[in-house]
């Protein structure tokens, strides 16, 4: 096992994220990100955050390495993701 990925948020970025968190206008998949990162951030390991969000460890450093490399930006699933609506 490699050495453990930490991060450390401040004031305003925990808000964010506790905001994120409990919005109703957020996608899933979002909120889910927002929740590991700030478990993350209180020193849960990324095992158990894993086995919490029903996800695999590498998803859970995945969305921590987003997070370093792109910030907020990084919690969105990219533009054109997903299934296309079709027109009727």
């Amino acid at each position: 096992m490699g050495c453990r990925l930490r991060i450390f948020l401040n004031r305003e970025e925990h808000r964010t994220l506790l905001e994120l968190q409990t919005s109703s206008k957020v996608p899933k998949r979002t909120k889910d990100r927002a929740t590991a990162l700030l478990l993350n951030s209180q020193g849960k390991k990324n095992e158990q955050i894993a086995q919490d969000l029903n996800w695999v460890v590498k998803t859970v450093h995945h969305t921590i390495h987003r997070w370093q490399s792109q910030g907020l930006a990084g919690l969105w699933d990219a533009p054109g993701r997903g299934r296309k609506v079709r027109d009727e």
